[in-house]
């Protein structure tokens, strides 16, 4: 080939380069964003919180009475508009207030109570709505369906690691384990849990995290954790094995049970909380769950 023939193969080749380059760009560019509308929303609900609960220790000097008369709810705004519903439980020595608003996907409430005795305030304006609420357990236990349900039900965003890493790697799970092994999905997956752990909301993950120390104990210390437990049999009616890259070349039952022998201590040693889901609809298990948050 001459050197006029070999201009047109390179010029190709040096454009896909160039194109592969600025898709690379552009997906990073799109990551970055995702992640800094997550970080905008929690640092803006935080100023929010700390805005609303300023306004009530203001104002609460004119709501504190003798006695314990009724004092009727009132909606207040903060600087961007947003209501804020309060309500009084006035008593003989103290007076509790509690609030809620919402901010985009968000809901945030919060207490202060006030003692008459020793004109102290006692602030509870970090809820379990600040603090994620984590479903863990075996693939099919139903923490996707229920993590979607249950985050429509109390007003929080809904975050799931398997698809944050679907989405920042712009791989399937099941590619990533077929090329590149299951010992750095593992570590993508740890790098997941630390991000979406900082956001407040309800966080589906999948069934292998509590296999590293380290998840656990992230999970442990800032979750609240739920474990939804599953037996064999239920798990084996509501799984497809094709998108499963564990649960290939061995029937499944065999697999799952083997999975879950192994599992099955990690889970209970990080779950706050352990609700079985066999024979329970959707809708039974967001309820239990919600019965069981701490107030």
């Amino acid at each position: 080939m001459n050197q006029k023939g070999m201009i047109l193969p390179l010029t190709l080749a040096m454009s896909l380069m160039i194109a592969l380059l600025l898709l690379h760009l552009s997906y990073r560019i799109e990551d970055q964003a995702r992640l800094y509308h997550l970080e905008r929303d929690h640092l803006t609900l935080s100023l929010l919180k700390k805005e609303c609960v300023k306004q009530i220790t203001d104002q609460l000097g004119t709501k504190i009475v003798e006695g314990h008369e009724k004092i009727p709810p009132q909606v207040i705004s903060l600087h961007n508009g947003t209501p804020v519903t309060i309500s009084y439980k006035n008593g003989y020595e103290t007076l509790a207030v509690t609030y809620q608003f919402h901010y985009n996907e968000y809901l945030e409430s919060g207490s202060i109570t006030y003692d008459k005795k020793t004109h102290d305030y006692t602030m509870n304006y970090e809820g379990f709505h600040m603090k994620p609420i984590a479903l863990i357990g075996m693939m099919g236990s139903g923490k996707t369906t229920i993590g979607k349900q249950l985050a429509k039900e109390l007003h929080l965003p809904w975050h799931d690691s398997d698809l944050f890493i679907e989405q920042t790697t712009h791989e399937q799970i099941k590619d990533i384990f077929a090329t590149k092994g299951e010992a750095y999905f593992r570590t993508l997956e740890t790098r997941a849990l630390q991000t979406l752990l900082t956001f407040p909301g309800i966080l589906s993950t999948g069934g292998g995290i509590i296999i590293q120390k380290e998840n656990r104990e992230q999970l442990k210390n800032n979750a609240y954790v739920i474990f939804l437990e599953a037996s064999i049999q239920t798990l084996v009616t509501r799984i497809d094995d094709q998108n499963r890259p564990l649960l290939q070349n061995e029937p499944m039952e065999q697999k799952l049970r083997t999975l879950y022998d192994k599992r099955e201590s990690l889970y209970r040693e990080c779950a706050h909380d352990t609700i079985k889901t066999d024979h329970k609809t959707v809708e039974e298990i967001v309820t239990l769950i919600k019965q069981k948050l701490p107030q």
